[in-house]
């Protein structure tokens, strides 16, 4: 009867079990404080920065550009936009226990207004 396995294969697989846990460890994430502020940015310059769970609404107005982000006690959104996509109103809100879920993390980014909200950490 044939092995099923041979003392090679089975140095192969060890060695690249090793290799898994070994990149598992050192490529995660390190764990970091819950995000309690909401940052605003228009052309990449911080137009106005809030306490994380201050219920706000902030009209932004450039020409005729306008976004609305609103902020609760759980998160951030994009309320309106008037840019031709509305992708950035689509992405939903941000809250601290979703933003590693997401596919822009902890960003709401308006590419056509040139407007990013963005969750962070200050101490």
């Amino acid at each position: 009867m044939k092995k099923l396995f041979t003392q090679t294969d089975m140095c192969i697989l060890c060695g690249a079990l090793l290799l898994l846990a070994a990149a598992l460890l050192l490529f995660r994430a390190p764990a970091r404080e819950k995000a309690n502020t909401v940052n605003i940015y228009v052309d990449n310059a911080l137009y106005a920065s809030i306490p994380l769970g201050e219920a706000r609404t902030i009209e932004i107005v450039r020409g005729d550009q306008r976004n609305v982000v609103a902020a609760d006690a759980a998160g951030v959104w994009m309320a309106e936009a008037n840019c031709p996509d509305h992708t950035c109103v689509e992405q939903g809100k941000i809250t601290p226990e979703n933003e590693r879920l997401r596919a822009l993390g902890n960003r709401i980014i308006c590419l056509p207004n040139r407007v990013t909200v963005e969750l962070v950490w200050t101490p």
